[in-house]
């Protein structure tokens, strides 16, 4: 509703329903009658105020066409309301509105069944004979009375009806015989309002009244809202649904409008909120909406009257057998009785006879129209509906129905969603969330994410409502649990968009399939800005995809873990790279001798066109198309074979040199539609020089030198020259060419004409290639305690090298290098050893005659521990050893009955032994990665460049070597200590991803992530420090690590996968400073925590699936399983 300021409205309807008591006679065309009739104008017929406009009309717009007209009201038309020739001229009336109401047409109405004769007194004249009968019509029929009962019973066949303007009637009056006379052709007209003309007040538009259908939508989606509600409900409905859609319309009020839609419904329904109504649309339009629903006992009626004095209307309801005040114009917003203390009210005082008055603000008294110049109300209603009850209606009370349950897992940081069902719509409902038996404060909303605190509980929720009574209670939830590992997700498929050939591999990605997402959990793959690349760039069909580095988004993203593809992803539904548009050729020419019977050829691949950098036509082939050629020269035998044109000319008697014709030549390819060329023919009297064939040059990067040209062949002693199609790709200097960017090129060879023999030529079709460029970083060595070299202004030849540049040629943008470790930047830690990769990457290449992916090669930081210093001294609380080396030695303390005893890296010798918790050599912090040397084996240092690392004991004293896998490069390869994990970089020299297996199920390997081409793969340890694992990749031994730490600083007595039976359980032990959470990745396995014994913490799962489950249980959210269990 818009929100205005209102005045008392109903003293501002006065205008609305005053009734002039002169109405105008309207102008109409005379019918025909016989001798002696007369028209007749029956003024001073005030119309009835009551309701009017949608209701049968609607109707009739959704009833097929014939269907039988359907009125709702029958005031009337039983007992003796309306005498019988009344109810005949009402019948026809009735029927006739109705079909204008449908159809348009005249409001001029013939009442065809009535007429009426009498028996003349002697000789009357015409005159005396028309005065007899029109006293007899007015006494037979009281045609004031038949319309104002026509208007309560149907008005809304009226809603083109200009009551303001009243009507016409005409009849025929004479002599029948000679003592009889006749009155008959009785026409009424009824005028049409205004916005419902065409172009004549006695014709009614239909077309217009099409505007009526969007009304009736809408009047029709309220009452199938409120379908199903109490009487009550329904009556409330309407009320606030029509003050919601329309405000009083002050213009129409105070005389600023004529007579038409402001005073009917359309205006209420339309959803313009720019069209409203005065008191008489809102009265109408409550009931339209209530005539058109159903009710167990309820009935709503128009009223027309007065309210203090001013004309108004508004309805009355009867309602379980007691009628009510409903004035719904001053019950909206900003009126009298905003917003319902005039809706199903009891009056203070009063009765039927001389009014009833309402209290609100103050006093206002309603009076029914009742004879005289207005409609007679109460002879039409009578006092049974129009008493109203002397109590306010009371609403039932409400009583809250529906159903709640909780959907989610029950899990520390798993969103919770109280999903109500069959509640009331209008209901405001309120939630309150419980943990047992206690409510949660602050917890009042539709959703509910645990915590920690409500480990091992079980939630629910209430729901109440705003004016009802009772509670709808959820079912408790399973106890809560930790919170989930992340899952793992896989990528199944994609899509892709659709394109046409632009020489890339290159499609846009719209959409990712994914394979392990919980229902209802909102996780997808961005796809924002996300392209991927076919096996190909020529135009066809494809069914794969290799896609980049993948992102997850959505607000159950960060629960989720995804394994980046390593191959090609099926595409569905497939793509494809549809042919571009025709490119243009390039014109030929062929010379050919007069006189001489000789067969011609011609390279047809000198006709192909220049093409957009990076673009090709793919595979050529080529057809005769025609052969137009002067009279003499040819008759047949043209053909095409390959990419050569033969064209047998004849010995043709002419020593015309000339343009005799043209050879149009079709040429169709891979990646562009079908196009044509045209070979100019020329004659001439000299001699077909030999063929001329120009040689091959052989494969050409760009960046390559020039080359020289040659050709084989020809005849005479015409010079040599040498044309490039396309002088920026190659250019030609007398005999040599010079590459100036990649692209395909037709080079020319052209032998000119001497005295005896004409000019030839031959043409070699030539690509270029892209060059490639590869920036590396250089590798970087420091002792222990150095700076690490500075970054952030790289230079090159000290940071970083460039390999592909050509001509000149520079990147373009900035180059930026990090240092790194696990993918993530980081300033090295300098105080200690280790290693760390130093990243290389944004540059672009300089032009398209280099590949746009450059190659980048990563480098590696050393940080060498220092020489002929002692090494950190060990904590004797914590069981470690210290560093040591030029043959020192150090012993730590001891934790678990374990010890530890070192001997130094290098310019000494020893032995050494670790067991308890926590021992050997190892600086830095926990989860770093740190590559150490393992204490006891000086042999071992990992060296990115090291091929072969060193050995490692392996069990059976068998010395196992590392060394570099076959089909792969590894960054590093030698033995060293993990704290809690450890990245590697393999980069593929076959294509193939690398297979990485670990000897130790204390030991997990997760593919990070997938960089130019590149595989990093992450080593995680979660067993006992002193736990060593084979690392192996592609079945080569890389590596030896060895467990400095576990990751998070928590080890678990399990790793290995292990059988559970249905309905057992089995019991972690995970040692750890503080608590760690503890979670399945499953719903079949149930975990519960048992205790701790000091830094032992214990961790029961309990199998509740079906057998086949299997389970990973995850520890502080690892993005890997710690181990996996299967229910037997």
């Amino acid at each position: 509703m818009e929100n205005r300021k209102k005045q008392i409205l109903s003293l501002l309807c006065s205008f609305m329903l005053v009734l002039s008591t002169a109405f105008p006679a309207i102008a109409a065309e005379k019918p025909e009658k016989i001798a002696g009739s007369t028209a007749g104008v029956l003024s001073d017929v005030p119309l009835a105020d009551s309701e009017e406009l949608l209701n049968g009309y609607v109707s009739r717009l959704l009833e097929p066409p014939g269907a039988k007209i359907s009125l709702l009201g029958s005031w009337g038309e039983e007992g003796d309301a309306l005498n019988e020739d009344e109810k005949i001229i009402y019948q026809s009336l009735k029927s006739q509105v109705a079909e204008t109401a449908a159809n348009g047409g005249s409001t001029e109405f013939l009442i065809s069944d009535f007429s009426f004769t009498w028996t003349l007194d002697g000789y009357p004249n015409t005159s005396e004979i028309e005065k007899q009968g029109k006293e007899l019509f007015v006494q037979k029929v009281d045609l004031r009375k038949v319309l104002e009962y026509l208007m309560i019973n149907c008005p809304y066949e009226l809603y083109w009806f200009d009551k303001t303007q009243g009507f016409q009637y005409t009849s025929s009056i004479g002599k029948k015989y000679s003592q009889t006379a006749q009155f008959s052709n009785l026409r009424i007209t009824l005028p049409v309002a205004q916005s419902y003309r065409d172009g004549s007040s006695t014709q009614m538009d239909a077309a217009k009244a099409q505007t009526a259908a969007a009304a009736v939508a809408t009047a029709q989606d309220i009452v199938a809202k409120y379908a199903g509600k109490s009487d009550y409900e329904k009556l409330k409905g309407y009320k606030e649904e029509i003050c919601a859609l329309t405000s009083y319309d002050h213009a129409a009020a105070s005389g600023g409008k004529p007579y038409g839609d402001p005073w009917q419904i359309i205006y209420v329904f339309d959803g313009n909120p720019d069209t409203n109504v005065v008191c008489e649309g809102y009265a109408k339009a409550f009931t339209y909406l209530c005539d058109l629903s159903q009710f167990d006992d309820a009935a709503v009626y128009s009223i027309t009257g007065k309210m203090s004095g001013a004309g108004h209307m508004w309805n009355i309801v009867r309602l379980e057998g007691n009628n009510y005040m409903a004035d719904l114009t001053n019950c909206d917003e900003g009126t009298v009785g905003y917003p319902d203390q005039l809706f199903l009210k009891a009056p203070v005082s009063g009765n039927v006879s001389s009014g009833y008055t309402f209290k609100t603000s103050k006093n206002y008294k309603y009076t029914y129209d009742a004879g005289g110049s207005v409609p007679d109300i109460i002879g039409m209603y009578g006092e049974e509906i129009l008493t109203l009850h002397s109590e306010d209606y009371q609403p039932p009370v409400l009583t809250l129905s529906g159903t709640v349950q909780i959907t989610g897992n029950a899990q520390v940081g798993s969103l919770l969603t109280a999903e109500v069902n069959d509640a009331p719509e209008e209901a405001i409902l309120r939630y309150q969330w419980y943990r047992g038996d206690q409510a949660i404060p602050d917890a009042a909303g539709s959703t509910y994410t645990p915590s920690e605190d409500d480990l091992g509980q079980t939630l629910s929720v209430a729901v109440t409502a705003d004016g009802y009574e009772g509670t709808l209670n959820s079912q408790p939830t399973d106890p809560v649990a930790e919170a989930p590992g992340p899952m793992v997700l896989t990528v199944t498929e994609a899509q892709a968009e659709n394109k046409a050939y632009d020489g890339s591999t290159a499609v846009t990605i719209t959409g990712i399939t994914l394979d392990g997402v919980q229902s209802g959990d909102d996780v997808s793959v961005d796809t924002s800005g996300l392209s991927g690349t076919v096996s190909g760039a020529d135009a066809g069909t494809y069914s794969t995809v290799t896609l980049p580095q993948l992102t997850l988004t959505g607000s159950a993203a960060d629960r989720y873990v995804l394994t980046q593809p390593d191959a090609a992803l099926p595409l569905n539904p497939e793509v494809d790279i549809t042919q571009a548009a025709a490119p243009a050729s390039h014109p030929g020419e062929l010379t050919v001798t007069n006189g001489l019977k000789h067969t011609y050829t011609f390279d047809l691949d000198q006709l192909l066109p220049n093409l957009p950098e990076g673009q090709v036509l793919g595979n050529v082939t080529y057809t005769l198309n025609s052969v137009r050629l002067n009279e003499g020269y040819y008759t047949e035998g043209a053909s095409v074979s390959g990419h050569t044109l033969s064209l047998p000319i004849q010995k043709a008697n002419s020593s015309s040199e000339e343009n005799i014709g043209t050879v149009e030549i079709g040429i169709s390819c891979t990646n562009y539609t079908d196009f044509s060329a045209s070979i100019a023919v020329w004659s001439t009297n000299k001699e077909s020089q030999e063929p001329l064939s120009i040689q091959n040059p052989g494969s050409k990067t760009y960046g390559d030198a020039p080359f020289p040209l040659s050709v084989t062949g020809g005849s005479g002693a015409g010079a040599i020259t040498f044309e490039s199609s396309d002088p920026s790709i190659v250019r030609v200097e007398g005999n040599m060419a010079v590459i100036c960017k990649a692209g395909s090129v037709t080079l020319t060879a052209t032998k000119a004409e001497d005295e005896t023999y004409a000019a030839a030529s031959d043409t070699l079709r030539l690509t270029i290639g892209k060059a490639t460029i590869t920036v590396t970083a250089l590798n970087q060595t420091i002792s222990a305690g150095d700076a690490a070299p500075d970054l952030r202004s790289p230079s090159e030849n000290t940071h970083y090298t460039v390999s592909g540049l050509v001509n000149g040629d520079a990147l373009s943008g900035t180059v930026i290098m990090n240092y790194q470790r696990d993918g993530q930047n980081i300033q090295p830690d300098t105080t200690a050893a280790g290693v760390y990769t130093i990243a290389i990457s944004g540059v672009s290449a300089p032009n398209g005659s280099y590949e746009s992916n450059i190659t980048y090669v990563n480098g590696i930081l050393t940080i060498e521990p220092t020489s002929g210093t002692g090494g950190n001294t060990g904590d004797p609380d914590d069981g470690s050893g210290g560093e040591s080396s030029s043959g020192g030695s150090s012993s730590g303390g001891s934790s678990s009955g374990g010890s530890s005893s070192g001997s130094g890296s290098s310019g000494g010798s020893g032995s050494s032994s670790s067991s308890g918790s926590s021992g050997g050599n190892h600086s830095g912090t926990s989860g770093g990665g740190i590559i150490l040397p393992i204490s006891g084996d000086p042999e071992t240092t990992p060296t990115p460049s090291d091929p072969t690392g060193g050995t490692t004991s392996v069990p059976g004293g068998i010395q196992a070597p590392n060394s570099q896998p076959k089909g792969c490069v590894s960054d590093t390869v030698g033995n060293f200590k993990i704290f809690g994990s450890y990245q590697y970089q393999f980069t593929p020299t076959n294509g193939a991803a690398p297979i990485v297996t670990l000897s130790n199920s204390s030991f997990h390997a997760v593919l990070a992530s997938k960089e130019n081409g590149s595989y990093f793969y992450k080593i995680y340890t979660v067993g006992q420090p002193g736990t060593m694992c084979d690392v192996y990749v592609n079945g080569t031994k890389v590596s030896t690590v060895t467990t400095a730490e576990p990751y998070g600083g928590v080890w678990s007595d399990t790793t290995a996968p292990f059988p559970v039976a249905p309905g057992g359980s089995y019991q972690f032990k995970l040692t750890a400073e503080k608590r760690p959470s503890f979670s399945a990745g499953s719903s079949s396995f149930r975990v519960e925590y048992a205790g701790n014994e000091g830094s032992d913490w214990f961790f029961r799962v309990i199998a509740i699936g079906k057998p086949g489950d299997g389970c990973g249980f995850y520890v502080n959210g690892a993005p890997f399983a710690t181990a996996v269990a299967h229910i037997q």
